[in-house]
């Protein structure tokens, strides 16, 4: 049986997120902070600390990629996976390891 995921729209991500530093003073640290939040909202604690890490890697307080160039590079992996598989290694084809375009591979 599988759960089903709640889905949070980007605006309401981003002002749970805009919460966690305001609650920081009542609290004390940070994770209580979100333990805090993630009770109210009644979401999991991880997922709005991943929201919080995310939004402090893409206003540049921690190191990591910003947003922008990660779904960039997942939009483009489907066509670096199809680039992959268009060429190939042919086993017994005369020359160990010889590489050789899918158009040629169906004529062997």
């Amino acid at each position: 049986m599988s759960r089903a995921t709640k889905r949070f729209s980007p605006e309401f991500r981003l002002r749970v997120v805009l919460m966690v530093p305001d609650n920081e003073g009542q609290h004390g640290a940070c994770w209580q902070s979100v333990m805090s939040i993630a009770a109210k909202i009644g979401g999991a604690p991880q997922t709005l600390s991943d929201w919080a890490r995310k939004a402090e890697v893409d206003s540049g307080k921690w190191p990591g990629l910003f947003s922008e160039m990660s779904d960039r590079m997942k939009a483009l992996s489907p066509y670096y996976d199809h680039l992959a598989t268009r060429s190939c290694t042919v086993v017994g084809s005369g020359t160990p390891g010889r590489r050789i375009a899918v158009r040629d591979a169906a004529r062997l």
